[in-house]
């Protein structure tokens, strides 16, 4: 993916979304939160797909921080909005247990990005459970939200573990 368009397409959605807030009813104020998780995901694209930073530099880190932000914001907006579904939360809870046990943090030799992987990797767990629970928001909530785990899960599998061929899927699945 072009990190120059991408750095078109994150703002220009994000001028998009501020004139449907702005123009909606009273009740699309609430989702200025779903906004500032979407803007915090530009340090994130910034630093992982424009700089393409190293798996063990800051800029990597400052990545991982923006889209944790994101997805704090997104947990309190869909919190605000929804039940969290349990079940795919701990289903998930364990896949990803097992995946980080097994898989990724022997290959990580950084206990700072172990720590940072796994908080974020809980982050996204807890937005995607909220985005499949009990509510009336757009079904493009849980789909959009399963696509950008997918991808990061896609980032992983390439990125760490040196899976061959998953780049292809990250810019799709992220995209969606």
């Amino acid at each position: 993916m072009s990190s120059l368009w991408l750095m078109v397409f994150t703002p220009t959605l994000l001028i998009i979304t501020a004139i449907a807030i702005i123009k909606g009813r009273s009740s699309t104020r609430s989702y200025w939160l779903a906004w500032c998780g979407l803007a915090a995901t530009l340090p994130g694209d910034y630093f992982l797909a424009v700089r393409n930073s190293p798996l063990h530099s800051n800029g990597f880190l400052y990545g991982v921080a923006g889209f944790s932000l994101a997805h704090i914001f997104w947990i309190m907006f869909l919190s605000r909005n929804s039940k969290p579904n349990l079940r795919i939360g701990a289903a998930l809870i364990f896949s990803f247990v097992c995946l980080f046990i097994a898989r990724l943090i022997p290959a990580l030799d950084s206990d700072t990005l172990v720590y940072a992987l796994s908080l974020y990797a809980l982050l996204s767990i807890i937005s995607v459970s909220y985005a499949y629970g009990t509510h009336t928001l757009s079904p493009a909530w849980k789909y959009g939200l399963s696509m950008l785990l997918f991808s990061d899960t896609m980032i992983a599998f390439g990125a760490i573990l040196s899976v061959p061929h998953v780049g292809r899927l990250i810019g799709a699945t992220y995209l969606v």
